[in-house]
């Protein structure tokens, strides 16, 4: 099993926010815990906003790429993803969630379909999974 590591958009510290992932004032940094069987907040990390010139901005999606990066995140998790959702795919599985708390949320997730995406090495565009 690969290494699932899953940032999620949030304001509270608590629930998702239901506006674009790249909008949000902090990710959590929830990494799976196989002895434990369960998702674990290693980090958070503040967004500094990036002042868009449009929406769906590649600087944007490049930036916040930039901040997670160092976690090792595979994963975005949120209730929305924004116009940059195109360019996240190539390296990140997206996951929308339907539940606005995000423990909630984490234990709904199907580990093997996730673990099935997260494995892909080709430059395809990694699935969209849903949640609720």
């Amino acid at each position: 099993m690969e290494k699932i590591i899953i940032a999620c958009a949030t304001n509270d510290g608590k629930n998702f926010i239901k506006d674009h992932f790249g909008s949000a004032n902090k990710y959590l940094i929830y990494e799976f815990d196989k002895d434990k069987r369960n998702f674990i907040l290693t980090n958070t990390v503040n967004n500094h906003h990036f002042e868009e010139k449009m929406d769906g901005d590649p600087q944007k999606a490049k930036f916040v790429a930039s901040l997670i990066k160092p976690f090792g995140v595979n994963i975005l998790m949120n209730m929305a993803i924004g116009l940059n959702v195109t360019r996240m795919r190539k390296k990140y599985v997206i996951i929308i969630s339907r539940i606005q708390n995000i423990n909630e949320a984490l234990k709904k997730i199907d580990l093997l379909e996730l673990n099935k995406e997260i494995s892909q090495t080709n430059d395809n565009n990694k699935k969209i999974i849903y949640i609720s």
